[in-house]
Parts: C-alpha cells; structure tokens; sequence
C-alpha cells in the first residue's frame, strides 16, 4: 500500500519553563501510529489539548517530533528533498496571515512562492475565488476583513496551489452555514478525484458526515483508528466520541 502520510512511533515533548529556575516537560503525543491512504478524508478527533493540533503541525513540517517517523508521500520529512510540500495545502488553527496587504497581493505572492507560471496563477486564482467567492474580498486589506473573512482568506491560502493533500486544522471556525456549505462541496470534489484531505474539527455532525476514517485521540495517544463506518452499530460518533474521552 502506499500511503500519503505515514505516522509511525511518533511522541512529542514540549519544555514549559515555570520561572527562573524550573521547568518541566509536557508530553502532547505519545507513540503515535497512524497511516492516511489516497482518496481519503481522514479525521483527527479529541477533546482540547489532546494532541490534534500538535499532531497536524508535525505532518505539516512545521514541527519536528521528538522521537518516531513520518512519511508524506514516501518521503521522510527529515529529508533534504523538500519538493514535496508544494503538493501541501495546510490551513492552521490560527490565522498567520499579514495584514498588512490585501488579500488579492497575498494569494499572487504565493503563487510567486510556488513559481506558478503567469497563466496557470491566474487559473488557480480565479478558482478560489470563484469556489470561495471572494470577489469583494480581494482589494481589502488582511487586517480590514472580519474574523470569519480571514478564515476564508487562510482556505484560500491552502487550495491555491491545487494540494494532493489538504491539511486543516478547525476549518470551519468563524465561518457562517452557506461558506461551510461550499467548504463541504470542495472536500467531497477532494475524495472523487483521489486526493486526502486530513480534516481536525469538534462539530462531529459534519465529520460524520464526511470522513471515512478517523482516529481519536486523548491526552496524546489514540483511543480509536479505523474506519468510521466500524463505529456504527456503536452510536452516533457524538456517543462514541463521548465515551471514549469523558
């Protein structure tokens, strides 16, 4: 089988220093194994603080683990060929963007990032913001749009480069019912044409919804992986999920 993200044995320790002279060592994810197959929509599911985030970041590049391996598209992520992540898209919890451009200047210094040629930026350009409507968006400044605006800027962000996997974190925080609707819509276009999307959220109704496999997680390590489906003749994901964690 090869698989887009492979996971294997991974634990992270973060250091939190308590003053001057002491700290101590926080464990977030703890021999964490898991492996996300082309086509799926894979969910990452937890209660706050148990590793999702964290662990999303790590099969990003943004953070390194402290022990254990990843692979992304049979590459090991501490590789020096880094040509890979340009078939990334990565939306995080937070809103990282500069706010000091608008959102039109952003999305064509990405595609100079991503060394798109002339034409095919302004087809992936003219794609997020049709898919996103984003046309009265566009000349107005990142620190001038409103909360849910900025989102919609960060998704912008993730789908600009056409990504084989699609990594978001809280996707739909600060988004209203029609923007979620199409968010929905662009996900399940990801699963016909047989690209991944990793998907972390707490509205379990959608992820139900959407994923055909998931793990969740508590405090760093995986109390359930597999498929959804299996979950089923056990409840709702909501019960399950309850049960699991509480």
């Amino acid at each position: 089988m090869s698989y887009v993200v492979e996971v294997k044995n991974v634990t992270k320790y973060y250091t939190r220093r308590l003053g001057p002279f002491s700290k101590e060592t926080i464990c977030a994810v703890e021999d964490l194994t898991l492996a996300v197959e082309p086509g799926d929509i894979f969910a990452l599911l937890g209660p706050n603080g148990a590793g999702k985030t964290t662990t999303l970041n790590i099969i990003a590049g943004l953070l390194p683990p402290s022990s254990g391996e990843v692979n992304i598209f049979g590459h090991r992520l501490d590789n020096q060929d880094r040509d890979f992540y340009q078939r990334i898209g990565f939306l995080s919890e937070e809103n990282y963007l500069p706010d000091y451009i608008s959102l039109i200047e952003l999305l064509q210094f990405l595609t100079r990032i991503f060394n798109f040629s002339l034409k095919f930026s302004r087809q992936r350009i003219d794609w997020v913001v049709e898919h996103l409507k984003l046309k009265d968006l566009l000349k107005k400044r990142i620190r001038d749009l409103s909360s849910g605006q900025k989102r919609i800027a960060g998704l912008s962000c993730a789908l600009l480069n056409d990504p084989d996997l699609l990594i978001l974190d809280e996707p739909t925080v600060y988004l209203d019912p029609l923007v979620v609707k199409d968010l929905v819509e662009i996900i399940n276009n990801f699963k016909i044409q047989t690209k991944t999307v990793i998907i972390s959220s707490h509205i379990l109704s959608q992820v139900e919804k959407l994923c055909n496999r998931l793990a969740i997680l508590k405090a760093g390590r995986i109390k359930f992986y597999g498929p959804s489906r299996s979950l089923s003749e056990k409840g709702t994901l909501e019960d399950v999920f309850i049960g699991l964690v509480s």
